[in-house]
């Protein structure tokens, strides 16, 4: 049975990371808690851990990249055009 992480987990004395794809050897080491079934045709990954820090930056500061600009309470400009010194 193919396998992709969801989470980070143990199985077979491997750690394995969000978003790896691998076989099981045993299908009683299945844990829903942190794996989600994928067909059998799905390629095997092994994410570095470099990879998994990048993506987790993505995903989590690909909210702040759509947040309404700042602006000054006091002058409704907006932030980027601020210049105090003016």
């Amino acid at each position: 049975m193919k396998v992709r992480a969801i989470k980070i987990g143990y199985v077979d004395d491997c750690l394995r990371r969000s978003g790896d794809v691998f076989s099981l050897l045993n299908d009683r080491d299945f844990a829903r808690s942190w794996m989600v079934r994928v067909t059998d045709d799905t390629a095997e990954q092994r994410m570095s851990g470099q990879a998994t820090i990048d993506r987790l930056h993505d995903e989590r500061f690909a909210e702040t990249r759509q947040r309404a600009p700042a602006v000054d309470i006091d002058t409704g400009h907006a932030a980027t055009e601020f210049n105090p010194f003016r």
